[in-house]
């Protein structure tokens, strides 16, 4: 009888100071590194299920958080713009090894496309993201309207930017199963409406020759 292995876990990271979780396969293999930027109001442990599941797939895993998040300065992510997003984003796929597979989510597959340009990872995956300038985004539920109208409001200011339960839904939330919707909502952190401002007004460009 063969030993039992033990189960796959979340490891706690930092890397090029910035910090996250990861998770190693139980083999080591030759396959490539996947590396999840979030999305907006997200966390590294957001991605925990994901990262999991390429883990047991043979896949080594990891998400790291942005300035703003988990004790990166600065306190009030107010002042983040994109920009400072994407120099992160650079910095942490710089320091993992520039070989990774870069799967982004919401405002992460905007940051990815960036990312693409300026460092050409070997593959891009992108989930929900924020559209590029030139491609409109989905217009929101007649009845999730309101809600997406008045999340506005901080982004358009550029203020720090928090949605309650009622605007992540209509935003974030809407296909998520009615009963993880408040779970899911209670991981989030606030954001930065000046980041979110440029990909709305005027977009952010993206070279789509990569």
């Amino acid at each position: 009888m063969s030993p039992a292995r033990a189960p796959l876990t979340l490891q706690a990271v930092t890397v090029a100071g910035y910090p996250g979780v990861e998770v190693r396969p139980e083999l080591m293999t030759s396959l490539p590194p996947i590396l999840w930027l979030h999305g907006v109001t997200n966390v590294p442990e957001y991605a925990a299920p994901f990262l999991l599941e390429f883990a047991r797939m043979g896949f080594p895993a990891l998400a790291l958080a942005r300035r703003g998040r988990l004790g990166v300065p600065p306190r009030d992510p107010r002042s983040i713009s994109f920009d400072g997003y994407l120099e992160d984003t650079v910095r942490v796929f710089d320091a993992t090894g520039g070989d990774a597979v870069v799967l982004g989510h919401s405002q992460g597959g905007l940051l990815a496309l960036k990312l693409a340009e300026l460092r050409r990872p070997p593959a891009v995956v992108l989930l929900a993201p924020l559209p590029p300038r030139g491609i409109l985004a989905a217009a929101p539920r007649l009845q999730t309207l309101p809600a997406s109208l008045s999340s506005l409001a901080a982004i358009l200011a550029g203020a720090r930017f928090q949605p309650t339960l009622r605007q992540a839904t209509a935003l974030f939330l809407n296909n998520v199963p009615r009963h993880l919707r408040l779970e899911v909502y209670r991981q989030g952190v606030p954001d930065s409406g000046r980041s979110l401002r440029v990909a709305y007004f005027p977009g952010v460009p993206v070279d789509r020759s990569y």
